[in-house]
């Protein structure tokens, strides 16, 4: 099991790139420079990375193999048109392997729910209930999912700012960025 908490005093961040830097030791940014990071946030986001609290979620969605986003999370969510199957097919992206779900379904009892999605994984069938509220994306879905995934040290997590940032980060990832970063997660 990797161990991403450092316990040596951390230097206090003062800077976008005392933020990057941060993240990289925690194993965000791999392979990637400090300065690289900062250029493409530049360039698309029209200023430098902040070291205040609150710019997290825009600076990690610029992880693309160890995080995902959507900037229109707050999209509806029709009856009947599949789009948790979706859904789930996109963050498992982000784990690397250990999150494949296979034979995806989605069964709606009416068009205000209840909702069931079913999928295989490991060879075991495993069902999720997404709430039905009002087309919104029901984004706790993936606290369930990590119930199914207790033979990884790894979960779901998200954090919100404009837009859901979803992290497959351990426990101690999760503790050193609220404890340094004071992220505020959404479970």
């Amino acid at each position: 099991m990797e161990n991403h908490e450092d316990p040596r005093p951390q230097k206090r961040i003062r800077s976008g790139k005392d933020v990057v830097r941060f993240y990289k030791g925690l194993g965000f940014f791999a392979g990637e420079s400090v300065e690289s990071v900062v250029r493409r946030y530049r360039k698309d986001m029209e200023c430098a990375p902040d070291a205040g609290i609150g710019f997290d979620a825009e600076l990690l969605s610029f992880d693309e193999k160890k995080t995902w986003h959507n900037s229109e999370s707050d999209q509806d969510v029709q009856p009947f048109d599949d789009f948790y199957c979706w859904f789930l097919q996109e963050f498992a992206g982000v784990t690397g392997g250990a999150f494949v779900p296979r034979e995806i379904s989605e069964h709606w009892e009416s068009p205000t729910g209840p909702i069931r999605v079913k999928f295989q994984l490991g060879g075991h069938t495993m069902i999720v209930t997404p709430r039905c509220d009002g087309g919104a994306v029901d984004f706790h879905i993936l606290r369930q999912v990590n119930g199914c995934l207790r033979e990884t040290d790894r979960q779901f997590e998200c954090i919100r700012s404009g837009f859901m940032v979803i992290l497959w980060i351990t426990p101690e990832q999760k503790r050193a960025m609220q404890r340094i970063r004071h992220v505020d997660f959404l479970w």
